[in-house]
């Protein structure tokens, strides 16, 4: 696994508006994993900007969202367009309540899809 390269490039990729590149479709078990990895990285920059989370469990999410995008094909830096995509097409015009309704709904998917014990 390539954490150590991925966990720069979605921190600051995503910051960044940079010109969009073509994402990624993918389909099945790693859309899931997509899903996944966004809803984390979305949860928990919204609810640490509203100073509601700490900076451990912040860190926490942002690991294992991580991990969900660890586990999908492709270069990193299509991971992180498909991510991007993603995140600006389908999580970013949802109400924090939306979004929490929305992880409330994929949890236990997300929860079977990788071990992290």
């Amino acid at each position: 696994m390539r954490l150590a390269c991925l966990f720069p490039a979605v921190l600051s990729g995503l910051c960044l508006a940079a010109p969009a590149a073509a994402a990624t479709t993918y389909e099945g078990r790693d859309q899931m994993l997509l899903h996944c990895a966004g809803l984390l990285l979305e949860v928990s920059e919204r609810l640490t900007r509203a100073g509601h989370m700490t900076k451990e469990n912040y860190a926490d999410s942002q690991a294992l969202a991580l991990l969900y995008l660890a586990e999908l094909p492709g270069s990193e830096r299509d991971r992180v367009n498909a991510l991007k995509s993603f995140r600006k097409r389908v999580l970013d015009p949802l109400s924090f309540n939306e979004l929490s309704d929305e992880l409330d709904r994929k949890v236990d998917g997300c929860k079977k899809l990788i071990d992290v014990g």
